[in-house]
């Protein structure tokens, strides 16, 4: 916990609860669950595994790479979002205003859902993903590439498809913004 200041967090076990108020965050090699809370200033999240990663910034980016966890959280006012080689039952993530590009390495039967108040959001499914997808977008167009979906409804705004069994949910959001999904 601090005032200001960065705050670097390497090699721990067990929960690890890091609260700063204004400053960069850097955590690598954590093994258990993971909470951050910073008032402003960047987070960088590398090759963390736990039951929940939660991350909270007013403003910031926020960089996560190689976690495994059953729940991602993400919340910043003003940012943007980068999730890569990602291993998740449930994610959350919402922006003000920033892009978020998330890339599943694995993901399980949960809820994930990605919204932006104004940026766009690419969203990377392994190859095995089964899931149902809706996707919308104030300003802005649709993308999707994902061979083998079932697509229910596809406009310049608006998309709801299906691949694999439809076993997660999937619910992107943005309102001025850019929406790509593919594998």
């Amino acid at each position: 916990d601090t005032g200001s200041g960065s705050v670097k967090a390497f090699d721990l076990r067990g929960p690890c609860s890091i609260d700063t108020g204004s400053g960069k965050v850097q955590v690598e090699k954590v093994r258990g669950e993971l909470r951050v809370d910073t008032g402003s200033g960047n987070v960088e999240i590398v090759d963390v595994e736990g039951e929940e990663v939660d991350v909270d910034t007013g403003s910031g980016s926020v960089s996560c790479r190689g976690v495994r966890c059953e729940e991602l959280v993400v919340d910043t006012g003003s940012g943007g979002v980068k999730a890569l080689q990602l291993e998740a039952d449930d994610v959350s993530i919402d922006t003000g205003s920033g892009g978020i590009e998330l890339a599943l390495d694995a993901m399980g039967g949960g809820d994930f859902d990605l919204d932006t108040g104004s940026g766009g959001i690419e969203l990377v499914l392994p190859a095995d993903a089964s899931a149902r997808i809706e996707a919308e977008t104030g300003s802005g167009r649709i993308q999707v590439d994902l061979e083998g979906a079932r697509i229910d409804r596809m406009e310049k705004d608006y998309a709801r498809l299906q691949v694999g069994d439809g076993t997660a949910r999937v619910h992107l959001e943005t309102g001025s913004g850019r929406i790509r999904i593919h594998h």
